[in-house]
C-alpha cells in the first residue's frame, strides 16, 4: 500500500481439531490464506509474546496505525 487512506483488514481463524485455517482480506479482496496443523504455527523472532488467550495486532513496518479492532466469535457448525 502506498496511499494513506483507511483500509479494512479482516482476519478469520477457524479451528478444526488439530488443524486450522487463517484467511485474510484487505478491503474485501483476498490477501492471504493458510491451512494446516496448528502445531506448525509459531511467532516470528523479534515479536514480543502475548499471554495465552490474548489477541495482539502489530505491523512489520512503520507508517501503519490501527484505528479500530472488532472481534467476534464465529458460530460453530453443528456436528
Amino acid at each position: 500500500m502506498t496511499d494513506t487512506g483507511p483500509h479494512v483488514l479482516e482476519v478469520t481463524v477457524r479451528l478444526d481439531g488439530k488443524n486450522g485455517t487463517i484467511t485474510t482480506t484487505l478491503d474485501s479482496a483476498p490477501l492471504y490464506e493458510w491451512a494446516g496443523p496448528v502445531a506448525d504455527l509459531s511467532q516470528a523472532k523479534g515479536w514480543k509474546g502475548s499471554p495465552p488467550g490474548s489477541i495482539a495486532v502489530g505491523a512489520s513496518s512503520e507508517g501503519w496505525e490501527v484505528s479500530e479492532v472488532k472481534v467476534k466469535r464465529i458460530e460453530e457448525k453443528e456436528k
